[in-house]
């Protein structure tokens, strides 16, 4: 009697592994929409290896930071804070990154975003860079069309 064995490759880890890239705290997105631009997000980093991400939220409570007086400032400490425990869930698997922090919080007057390159894409996401990208989706963000300002921001970042 003849046996056969048949082997196949299999993906290592990192590759099966299911990484989140929007983190809508929020609630600004429907499910759909969620899912829509998780699939983006895996289709440039299958294609970059880089990470954008996306996290939004009403309290800047979801994270640990240290609270400065300045509410911009506190965006940009909640994002540092939020790709900290990004890379620990991850074991820092996936550093380099771009992050776009909306904060949609209703208790004031003005709301903040903050983009920012993390790792290797700090060079390419400079200062000059995040601005220029943010104005680029500032008026959808001011309307409320989150799901076309996250897929242009993605869009944008990715080139």
């Amino acid at each position: 009697m003849l046996n056969c064995i048949l082997t196949y490759p299999i993906a290592n880890a990192a590759e099966r592994e299911k990484v989140d890239r929007i983190y809508d705290h929020s609630d600004s997105l429907t499910d759909a929409e969620e899912e829509d631009l998780e699939a983006q997000a895996e289709e440039y980093y299958q294609e970059t290896g880089n990470n954008y991400l996306i996290v939004t939220t009403k309290t800047l409570s979801e994270y640990d930071y240290k609270e400065s007086s300045s509410y911009e400032r506190n965006c940009e400490l909640y994002s540092e804070s939020f790709y900290d425990t990004f890379l620990s869930t991850y074991n820092e698997k996936y550093a380099n990154c771009v992050i776009l922090t909306v904060d949609l919080s209703k208790n004031r007057d003005n709301r903040y975003a903050d983009i920012s390159g993390q790792n290797e894409l700090k060079v390419k996401m400079d200062a000059k860079r995040c601005t220029l990208a943010f104005e680029k989706i500032k008026s959808m963000l001011s309307k409320g069309d989150y799901h076309t300002a996250f897929e242009k921001y993605m869009s944008i970042v990715n080139r």
